[in-house]
């Protein structure tokens, strides 16, 4: 088969589960060596591991304006030259063409701008629910990344679950086991932060519930006079206003560090250098930072509620995300019993073993055969 994949996702969204996704879909392609591969990037600023992995295939930089009229007929004419017989639109299927060129594939990670409007931006929002249904129907297959996920999108849209398949992600290779004294040197040279600390990754978003945390933190920091400190790693930016506010009225302007967004090559520091990863979000179609913090030992914290569940197990201590002190009980329970941290530490090395991405996109790869099978 020849098989085009809009890898640009890859590049657009470094950092976030769609870029990830993207990311490590186009570093395994080589793992098939059955079909021809064709990748579309963006026409600039294309990093040099995107171009690492993508190297082995046939590359078209895709020239017209994003989500342009101009962009669907250059890729129609695109799939039309190559002989394309499918295409895989990773980024929620937003650019699959309207017209039908070959087979279908669209990766819909989650509904959020549907059932959490408020916290995407409005025209993300828009365009998702313009898209989206027209998506679904043109789509061969739909693909998302957990059973709750499924669940969701055939919930919403009345669609047949057949239609849908899951394959689960991972935490990326380059997370893993480092020396907590060699962790901690390095975020204390590179970002000043000389104290032990629990660490939240991700953005400031309102379904990210970050202002519970804040609660719980300053909950503990009452009752335990400590050093500890809260480590919020992510761009900051105006939806850390709320966040910010907070702080400030806690008087926790010196306990709670904003730092930004990380450089991908110090990502296994932050999370190796903290005590705690707590990850309490209202809503997540998968949830990445629980598995990174997984492969590097770290316990986890995190939601009782919708994917997580079924990605964490027991891997991590639930807690209901709406109550800020079931967070700080928990908080209290692993900082205050080496017994259970330890427990919580191995529990979360056995999490990171149960994903891995060969097996995504061996899974991913299978797909598109049954597809090219079932509709020939």
């Amino acid at each position: 088969m020849n098989i085009c994949i809009d890898g640009r996702g890859a590049v657009w969204y470094r950092g976030t589960g769609i870029g990830t996704y993207t990311f490590e879909l186009l570093k395994y392609l080589y793992l098939d060596t059955q079909n021809q591969y064709f990748i579309l990037l963006p026409a600039e600023d294309v990093s040099e591991e995107v171009l690492a992995v993508t190297n082995p295939y046939v590359i078209h930089r895709i020239v017209s304006p994003k989500h342009s009229t101009e962009e669907e007929a250059e890729i129609i004419s695109y799939l039309e030259k190559i002989q394309a017989d499918l295409f895989h639109v990773p980024q929620n299927g937003i650019g699959l063409p309207q017209k039908k060129v070959c087979r279908y594939v669209a990766t819909i990670h989650d509904i959020i701008p549907l059932r959490m409007p408020n916290t995407t931006s409005k025209s993300y929002s828009d365009l998702f629910a313009s898209e989206i249904p027209g998506i679904l129907k043109r789509a061969d297959v739909v693909i998302t990344v957990s059973q709750f996920s499924k669940k969701d999108i055939c919930a919403y849209f009345n669609l047949d679950p057949n239609k849908i398949e899951v394959t689960h992600l991972a935490a990326e290779e380059m997370y893993y086991e480092l020396s907590k004294e060699e962790a901690k040197q390095k975020m204390q040279e590179k970002y000043g932060i000389q104290d032990d600390y629990i660490l939240y990754v991700g953005g400031y978003g309102k379904r990210k519930n970050i202002t519970t945390i804040v609660k719980a933190f300053y909950q503990y920091k009452k009752q335990k006079k400590t050093d500890l400190k809260f480590v919020i790693a992510g761009e900051v930016n105006y939806k850390a206003d709320e966040v910010i506010s907070l702080v400030s009225e806690l008087d926790l302007c010196e306990e709670v560090l904003l730092i930004g967004k990380v450089k991908t090559e110090d990502m296994v520091h932050l999370y190796n250098a903290s005590l705690i990863l707590v990850y309490v979000s209202f809503y997540e179609g998968f949830g990445l930072p629980p598995l990174e913090a997984a492969k590097c030992g770290i316990p986890i914290i995190t939601s009782n509620t919708t994917s997580i569940p079924e990605i964490v197990g027991k891997g991590a201590i639930q807690v209901d995300p709406n109550l800020d002190e079931e967070l700080y009980q928990a908080l209290l329970k692993l900082l205050e019993d080496p017994k259970e941290y330890k427990k919580m530490c191995e529990k979360a090395k056995n999490l990171a073993k149960r994903y891995d991405w060969k097996k995504t996109i061996l899974e991913t790869i299978q797909i598109f055969s049954h597809i090219f099978q079932n509709f020939t």
